[in-house]
């Protein structure tokens, strides 16, 4: 199935349906697909700019609407296992891509709002419905990067537990291991909140095979891109426990 051309004009439509699955509003979803049927799949023609961000905000879930994005993209989002199946079933395509070549299972990598258990179960029922747990988008971003880099510890656990490439690229040459161990240009670095998460996702990619010692595309190890002193003791602190493949030293 090829996704539904919608006219700028119709995006109201489309703005109503993302709006209603930003507020677990499935009964409204239900009814305004059974009338329109065609929204399931329709990638909406325009989205967040610098000019008009607000007007593309989604509020409950803190997540901006890109242009092609389609209703399951903000299902994913929204942490919404239940609509993602409901759209699924409906013919939804679990490899719609946005302008930035972001798939749904990118967006349920996000944590914009946290609700680690619904995400789990979100990433889960993407994959059952067909999601690649290492597609890529326009910069080779993987699923797996987008969890470790908005510090995603559900996500991040639920990808590698299905299987995804720890040791994936993105077009920098860096691995997910790369990322973590660097700061996140958001806000919260550095707070005890931030830096368990930090703990948690480097030990989970460890536990899972990836390399201290590998390298970017400009050569640096994992070891020379934790640049603090903060994250360059926590990745020597966890190398150095028990049972750890790879030496501290």
């Amino acid at each position: 199935m090829t996704a539904s051309r919608i006219s700028p004009l119709d995006s109201p439509s489309l703005l109503k349906l993302f709006q209603a699955i930003a507020n677990s509003d499935r009964e409204f979803v239900e009814t305004l697909l059974a009338t329109e049927p065609e929204l399931v799949s329709a990638p909406i023609p325009v989205g967040a700019s610098a000019q008009n961000a607000e007007q593309f905000f989604l509020t409950p879930i803190r997540h901006y609407i890109y242009a092609h994005d389609t209703a399951l993209h903000i299902a994913a989002a929204a942490f919404e296992a239940l609509l993602v199946k409901r759209l699924l079933k409906r013919g939804a395509l679990v490899t719609a891509r946005n302008r930035l070549g972001d798939m749904p299972l990118h967006y349920a990598c996000d944590t914009n709002h946290e609700s680690p258990a619904r995400q789990a179960k979100t990433i889960h029922a993407l994959v059952a419905g067909g999601a690649d747990l290492n597609g890529t988008n326009k910069h080779q971003v993987t699923p797996l990067h987008r969890a470790v880099r908005t510090r995603s510890v559900a996500a991040v656990r639920a990808l590698l537990k299905l299987g995804a490439n720890v040791h994936c690229r993105n077009d920098s040459g860096s691995t997910p291991l790369h990322l973590a161990v660097q700061g996140t240009g958001r806000g919260g670095t550095g707070t005890p909140q931030s830096l368990q998460q930090q703990s948690q996702i480097v030990q989970s990619l460890l536990q899972y095979g990836a390399s201290p010692s590998a390298t970017d595309d400009k050569g640096r190890s994992v070891r020379q891109a934790a640049r603090d002193a903060v994250s360059r003791q926590l990745l020597e602190s966890l190398l150095a426990q028990p049972g750890q493949p790879f030496s501290a030293n």
